[in-house]
């Protein structure tokens, strides 16, 4: 997946990391995505800004937001969670933030979101 930086200020969602797994450093983010973080936070937008396309974003406080280049369209998603706490948020196809409902913080295999797409 590919992500970019994101200049314009963003509110989101605040959610505490998962205290459970090692801090992320820049050497071991891949293990730590392969292996270790095991639980995701599952986001809802509205149906009708789903259908015309989003992207979804993160900010790790004190750092800069980051959003995926991909256009999403389903009205439900999971981001991974680690160990830091995290800012999630959604943007439209204009670049405007839009609202985000926090669904649940479930295990990533969880049968409950079972086909629901991961970033």
């Amino acid at each position: 997946m590919n992500w970019a930086k994101f200049s314009r200020p963003v509110d989101g969602r605040l959610v505490r990391g998962d205290k459970t797994v090692p801090p992320t450093t820049k050497w071991n983010y891949y293990w730590l995505r392969w292996f270790v973080w095991r639980r995701v936070v599952v986001f809802e937008v509205d149906r009708e800004i789903a259908g015309r396309g989003f992207r979804v974003g993160f900010k790790k406080p004190g750092g800069e937001a980051e959003v995926n280049l991909a256009t999403c369209y389903s009205y439900r998603y999971k981001m991974r969670l680690g160990h830091e706490d995290c800012v999630f948020f959604a943007v439209n196809q204009q670049g405007r933030e839009v609202s985000l409902k926090l669904v649940e913080i479930a295990h990533k295999d969880s049968d409950s979101h079972f086909g629901v797409e991961l970033f």
